[in-house]
């Protein structure tokens, strides 16, 4: 299952699907801090949340972001990216995982939303496993905290993201 708060993404999403043949993945329009009036508790395996974000580590393919964004932006879409993270972590059934990824390089978007969901979840943690399942040229400790990966701009010449990894105990 794919949702997406506007329409045209998913139904962008089901057209890439059709055209590489994936019957497993069906995706329609919702706002995912409603997921729990579709989906029972504890139904999913696995949540992958991209979470809307600043977009501060694609600038480079998107430099109008900078003109555009103020700071209270960001203070406003994090208040959505807890309230999307606390919406979809009763979903996960126990041992299952969720990938928690942003476009951004900032701190509060990312591994303060992490360490602020993880104290007000005690039956959450990191994945123990995430950073040993990463390509080997990411192992290297550079960008690595205790609550995710953090891939900048210059380390490898590519958009800036946050990604981590959280496990339902």
């Amino acid at each position: 299952m794919a949702y997406d708060l506007h329409k045209k993404k998913a139904n962008l999403v089901n057209e890439k699907a059709i055209l590489l043949q994936l019957n497993s993945i069906q995706a329609a329009q919702a706002d995912s801090r409603n997921l729990g009036d579709i989906h029972e508790r504890e139904s999913f395996d696995r949540i992958l949340l991209d979470a809307p974000c600043s977009g501060l580590g694609v600038l480079r393919g998107k430099p109008d972001i900078k003109y555009h964004k103020q700071e209270q932006d960001i203070f406003n879409l994090r208040r959505i990216q807890d309230s999307l993270l606390t919406s979809v972590a009763p979903l996960l059934k126990k041992g299952g995982k969720m990938v928690y990824s942003t476009c951004t390089i900032d701190r509060h978007e990312n591994e303060e939303a992490i360490k602020q969901f993880l104290n007000q979840n005690d039956n959450f943690a990191v994945d123990p496993s995430f950073y040993d399942e990463l390509p080997g040229f990411l192992q290297n400790g550079r960008g690595m905290s205790e609550y995710g990966l953090q891939i900048f701009p210059q380390q490898w010449d590519t958009d800036g993201f946050f990604l981590t990894r959280l496990v339902k105990r």
